[in-house]
């Protein structure tokens, strides 16, 4: 049932999606988001780095396009607007370097700074959250695998994951 109600809205979006957002595919029946290039932010800095922005407006406008639909035809396929979490993390050679308040802090920091663009280019801020969790969730043993900022939905009837690296 939930497979085919996100059918139709991949029906839906699918062709205005793949003009206006050619950095990002969006494939809500299989539960992917995937952006095509990293969120890069300035060396050091919580500030998203200029080349950044054009992508994340994509993001912003698919996201804010999906639950424009799920607005519009929730009712009839019982769906509810998304809502999504901004998780920021970073690389840490240690358990206690990864829980230090330093890269707390860091992850934080960007994952605001990714929500706050997002929100300037239109995502509803109703929707969305973020949350730093320094190095305490690794995904690999190198910086690039574990620095990075991920677009998770927190909506439990779909199971999309919008993940990138980014540079340190």
């Amino acid at each position: 049932e939930k497979q085919r109600k996100l059918a139709v809205l991949d029906q839906t979006l699918s062709s205005t999606l793949r003009r206006r957002c050619p950095d990002i595919d969006v494939v809500l029946s299989k539960g992917v988001v995937k952006l095509h290039k990293k969120i890069r932010f300035v060396k050091n800095a919580s500030i998203v780095a200029e080349d950044s922005k054009p992508m994340l407006d994509q993001v912003a406008f698919a996201l804010s396009m999906v639950n424009d639909v799920i607005q519009r035809e929730g009712g009839r396929l019982g769906l509810r607007p998304l809502r999504y979490e901004i998780s920021g993390h970073t690389h840490a050679s240690s358990k206690r370097q990864g829980r230090s308040q330093g890269a707390l802090r860091l992850s934080m920091e960007r994952a605001q700074a990714v929500m706050s663009v997002l929100v300037q280019d239109g995502l509803s801020s109703e929707y969305v959250t973020c949350k730093g969790y320094g190095g305490t969730k690794p995904r690999g043993m190198g910086p690039e695998a574990n620095r990075r900022v991920e677009i998770n939905v927190l909506n439990d009837e779909f199971g999309i994951d919008l993940s990138d690296s980014d540079e340190e």
